[in-house]
């Protein structure tokens, strides 16, 4: 009895190591605090995955996991749950905010109703400023590209071997992935296709 008393103390004793080895108070107090400057950062560049940042920072949006947010102009919810106070006071009004911003000239942003939904992202991508995730939003959903780009961005596909010759584009970008005939690009090919439409777009008149 004595011996297996002990055997569950040390037992314990391993798994409460090991979870403090993974959740040091230190270690995730400086982690919050670069994920907060993360956000901040993001949401001056107009990317609007800077409410994921924080949702992760907060714990209500998990390493890897699918997530959902859905936002209207009294409340936000995060996988089908309402946010507790404080935090949906203060993610009301970040979001309030950003969509003043974004909406100036195009309505009324006290409308807002909207949601965002991915399979996952990871801490890495946050912390990592050259990811996909960290880039500011110039796409949305389907971006509006002028003929010359779209026949531009064919030669190249079909040269990559994505098209064949004379096959329509249809492409489409969510959350840093762009997807070309209803199928994900990956790696090297999802980040160059990425990139080279924001460098089209941000050439295109006007932009300069």
């Amino acid at each position: 009895m004595i011996l297996s008393k002990l055997i569950r103390k040390a037992i314990l004793a391993c798994f409460c190591s090991s979870i403090m080895l993974y959740t040091h108070p230190a270690t995730a107090q400086r982690q919050a605090a670069e994920l907060e400057a993360i956000s901040r950062k993001m949401f001056r560049e107009r990317n609007d995955r800077f409410i994921l940042a924080e949702a992760l920072k907060d714990g209500f949006i998990q390493d890897g996991k699918s997530y959902s947010i859905s936002f209207t102009s009294k409340a936000i919810s995060i996988n089908g749950k309402p946010l507790p106070e404080p935090f949906q006071t203060h993610y009301l009004r970040l979001m309030k905010k950003y969509h003043a911003l974004d909406s100036v000239g195009k309505g009324d942003y006290r409308r807002m109703n909207g949601s965002m939904s991915g399979g996952g992202f990871t801490i890495k991508d946050v912390l990592n400023p050259e990811s996909t995730f960290r880039k500011p939003d110039y796409l949305r959903g389907s971006p509006v590209l002028t003929e010359e780009m779209m026949q531009i961005l064919t030669r190249e596909l079909v040269a990559d071997g994505i098209l064949a010759p004379g096959e329509e584009l249809k492409l489409s970008e969510s959350l840093g992935h762009m997807w070309i005939k209803g199928h994900g690009l990956s790696g090297a090919m999802n980040t160059k296709y990425l990139l080279r439409i924001i460098e089209l777009q941000n050439n295109r008149p006007g932009m300069k």
